[in-house]
């Protein structure tokens, strides 16, 4: 063997699936490991140089053939961020080569597939143990193999989760809600979600106990359908959302028509400025901070709007507000898929306003309203 070399290569730790190949008759021993060096230069080639190798076959005919016979080579090298992930993901790779090779009428020095062993629970992982078997089961379940120009790689199987999520951009609601909001949308439209998937089952022993892991995968010969389902209900949610806007925005227009700013009245701005300048508020205050303020007394609510991929936060004013006569509408305009009104103090809501800061002192004013502190 070409020994030499091989140790120029340990310089750096590597993680994969490895061969030893013996050149006379062709078979193959396929081995993984964390570090496949070391786990060649202290394990494979001293066991066998001693005569004490655990694979009988390879041994006898390490000894038949000698050294120079065989050959080490790297099938695939496989890393991860989290060593127990690398090397589950590295034992179903092995599995799944031992699989491949012997399907192609390799003959192989393998008396089992160790994957396989473990998952049955006749072989229990020396490193990382129980949750080593739960990690392989996860990935499992969650990943086929696939195998692209001689190389095996992991592909995440395709759920309506997954699905929905590239069409669905999340605001306040929950994951489980959307997905729920979606099933609903399906059976409204005649189908259901057993329509697009099958159950992927991974079973395994852990401790003596039967385990099985199921996930819902989208099969291969409905994703298109399902994917024009996700974009179908995408533009759904927009037409019920923008629905709700226009439902509200009646409301808020019936109460205040837009007429003109009168004498007394005057804009979010302006008052600030007034107040700043004559220290009733900071003359540092944070515009923005001053809005979340009035946020948290129930005057406005604050939502993100988009138009053309630009996104900025928008201050709507709370029926509460216009009941008590602290703000009135003096016009709107559309912005992206909804509206947006200018609203302006009434001459009762810029003293409300006034009383409201004055009644703070100058220290809460400071945390409140910059980004500084009281000294």
């Amino acid at each position: 063997m070409q020994e030499q070399r091989l140790y120029i290569m340990t310089t750096k730790k590597l993680s994969g699936i490895y061969t030893i190949t013996n050149r006379i008759n062709g078979k193959i021993y396929i081995g993984e490991s964390l570090d496949v060096f070391r786990r060649w230069h202290t394990e494979h080639i001293p066991h066998l140089r001693r005569n004490s190798h655990y694979n009988k076959g390879l041994q006898n005919d390490f000894n038949e053939y000698g050294e120079d016979n065989f050959s080490f080579e790297i099938l695939e090298r496989y890393s991860d961020d989290n060593p127990i992930s690398t090397k589950a993901k590295i034992l179903i790779l092995e599995g799944y080569y031992i699989t491949q090779f012997q399907n192609s009428g390799i003959s192989l020095y393998n008396s089992e597939n160790t994957l396989v062993e473990i998952l049955n629970g006749n072989k229990i992982p020396q490193n990382g143990g129980d949750v080593l078997v739960c990690a392989i089961a996860n990935v499992l379940v969650n990943y086929a193999v696939k195998e692209c120009e001689g190389f095996a790689y992991f592909e995440k199987y395709k759920t309506v989760k997954s699905v929905l999520f590239d069409y669905i951009t999340f605001k306040k609601e929950s994951q489980a809600s959307v997905i729920k909001e979606f099933e609903n949308f399906l059976k409204n439209s005649g189908s259901n979600k057993c329509q697009y998937t099958h159950v992927h089952t991974v079973c395994y022993v852990l401790n003596g106990k039967k385990m099985r892991y199921e996930e819902h995968v989208v099969r291969d010969d409905k994703l298109k359908e399902l994917e024009k389902m996700a974009v179908l209900f995408s533009e759904y949610r927009k037409k019920v959302q923008m629905e709700k806007n226009i439902s509200s925005d009646k409301k808020v227009s019936s109460q205040n028509q837009y007429n003109p700013i009168k004498d007394g009245e005057v804009r979010f701005s302006l008052l600030f400025k007034e107040f700043a300048e004559k220290g009733i508020l900071p003359k540092d205050y944070i515009y923005d901070k001053v809005r979340e303020y009035m946020a948290g007394l129930g005057i406005i609510t604050i939502k993100e709007m988009e138009s053309k991929g630009v996104s900025k936060r928008v201050s709507f004013v709370t029926e509460d507000a216009l009941n008590k006569n602290i703000l009135r509408i003096v016009g709107c305009s559309k912005y992206g898929d909804g509206i947006t009104y200018n609203y302006v103090f009434t001459i009762e809501g810029a003293d409300y306003m006034r009383k409201l800061f004055s009644d703070l002192d100058e220290s809460k004013k400071l945390e409140l309203f910059t980004y500084g502190s009281a000294a």
